[in-house]
């Protein structure tokens, strides 16, 4: 029979002389249940399905000391065991959904992937499904950030927020811009409540916000965004020393500021190299005046092409002060 139900044949029997017309009656039923899905219990932290199955055909309200038991395969020292993870009594449904435990969520990382099978123990025995795979989901991102503040001191700009309560919480990620819309940031991963940004740019405002992601990657709700600028007086326009400071933001795309700092005037040379140490583009050459000093880089080359992805070094040449640093484009 193609599936279950009631088939009927018409049966002829002839011997020349004779003949007999019957019907032949086959019933073709299930013994065994099947699983028909497995699908996440939704908007939960994960580690839940449901396994969703048809009855046996001993499966009637009639009988008792029947029930259904769902088993999850685990792998126990180095061998699988099939382990219960759920049970549930008979009582002549045609359908039933149970709700069982996952040993891991689907991530980035990882597919969990699970493998589940169902037995009926009927009256006349045990039944068991063919086995089927499905996964678990952490639904829910942690709550938005809450108590960002940004407060200048004497080593750079400190942001103080509140902790974050989620069972599962894995690291904040907080963004900085020098825009209130945030067309281009950076991202600093931490797993503290508070950060000292030694790394700003005078007499502009610096604005961050802050994010919650858990360990299977949900992200919250943004913080409010806070910002803070620290200014320069007029003495402290002139640098003690030379200094080539990290470019803002780091990666970034297109566009990126590097800022250096003369302590005197200076002839000053600022190149740009791949990875290889090709030179791709010279940015400054010439005499400069002492001070706190940037300039900008919009990833193009000496005629004004775009240049690919990736790292690329900036090199500082003033008097005798030479010194180079890392930055990542990405596309």
């Amino acid at each position: 029979a193609p599936e279950p139900g009631e088939f009927h044949f018409p049966l002829h029997l002839s011997d020349g002389q004779a003949a007999v017309t019957d019907t032949f009656h086959l019933s073709v039923h299930y013994f065994h249940p099947r699983i028909t899905a497995i699908t996440d219990v939704p908007d939960d932290q994960g580690g839940r399905v449901y396994i969703d199955f048809n009855r046996s055909f001993f499966d009637n309200p009639d009988a008792t000391n029947q029930f259904y038991t769902v088993f999850r395969l685990d792998e126990v020292g180095d061998s699988t065991v099939w382990v219960g993870v759920g049970t549930g009594s008979a009582n002549g449904n045609e359908t039933y959904s149970f709700e069982v435990s996952t040993l891991v969520d689907s991530t980035g990382e990882q597919d969990g992937m699970t493998e589940f099978k169902v037995v009926a123990f009927m009256n006349e025995g045990a039944f068991q499904s063919e086995s089927a795979m499905g996964y678990s989901l952490d639904n829910l991102a942690p709550d938005a950030p809450g108590g960002l503040t940004a407060n200048v001191v004497d080593e750079g700009i400190y942001l103080l927020w509140d902790i974050c309560i989620a069972e599962d919480f894995q690291q904040f990620n907080l963004e900085k811009s020098l825009t209130y819309e945030f067309a281009e940031y950076e991202t600093l991963i931490i797993t503290d409540t508070s950060f000292m940004d030694p790394d700003y740019v005078l007499n502009e405002t610096q604005y961050y916000r802050l994010t919650a992601v858990d360990i299977s990657g949900n992200v919250s709700d943004y913080s409010d965004i806070v910002e803070a600028a620290v200014l320069a007086l007029d003495e402290d326009l002139i640098p003690d020393v030379y200094a080539l400071h990290q470019n803002y933001p780091n990666p970034f795309n297109p566009v990126t500021n590097i800022r250096y700092d003369l302590p005197e005037d200076a002839h000053v040379m600022i190149r740009i190299f791949d990875i290889q140490g090709r030179m791709v583009k010279t940015l400054v050459s010439g005499q400069e005046k002492a001070g706190r000093k940037s300039i900008i880089w919009d990833a193009t080359n000496q005629i004004g092409e775009q240049v690919a992805a990736g790292m690329y070094l900036y090199l500082i040449q003033a008097g005798e002060f030479q010194k180079t640093r890392k930055m990542v484009l990405l596309k």
